[in-house]
């Protein structure tokens, strides 16, 4: 998400990596009290969503504010092989639905294909070990895929995956 109006008084910003509001003078990330996509007042303090735009009002784990393209990039890699969720890296840019989704997604496949793996090697008594392998490239190539688009994401380019807003 790019900041374009201050959270806490709602006026626009010059440019989406402003530090400091040049109305109120406060960090125009540390409060969502307006909405800085559109600059619209927030209806409540407990508000999560922006109801002109829809936008989020709610900080990410990692806080508000842009993020670093290098940071994300670095956050989804990790991710990609440590835990096997790169879309870890979404939940760093503050987009938990699309996290959530892409990581059910990506071991429902691998849980999937694993079975398929298994199931076939049992049946083929061992020639199905080879012919599956290639499958297994499968998972790869997606999570791959994501930790592009993370990076994408982070920078306010074109994503290349569906974001599910």
């Amino acid at each position: 998400m790019d900041a374009k109006f201050c959270g806490d008084c709602g006026e626009k910003l010059p440019s989406a990596n402003t530090k400091t509001c040049v109305k109120c003078g406060s960090n125009p990330f540390a409060h969502n009290s307006y909405c800085m996509s559109c600059g619209e007042k927030a209806k409540n303090k407990n508000a999560v969503a922006c109801v002109k735009c829809g936008a989020s009002l709610s900080a990410s784990p990692f806080g508000n504010g842009p993020k670093d393209p290098t940071t994300a990039l670095l956050v989804s890699v990790v991710g990609m092989f440590i835990l096997g969720m790169p879309s870890i890296g979404y939940a760093y840019l503050g987009n938990l639905k699309k996290c959530l989704i892409y990581i059910v997604a990506t071991w429902g496949m691998l849980i999937g294909l694993i079975i398929v793996y298994v199931v076939a090697s049992y049946l083929t008594l061992g020639i199905g070990l080879i012919c599956c392998l290639p499958l297994l490239l499968i998972p790869l190539a997606i999570n791959l895929a994501i930790v592009y688009d993370v990076y994408m994401e982070a920078k306010g380019e074109k994503m290349i995956l569906p974001d599910f807003k």
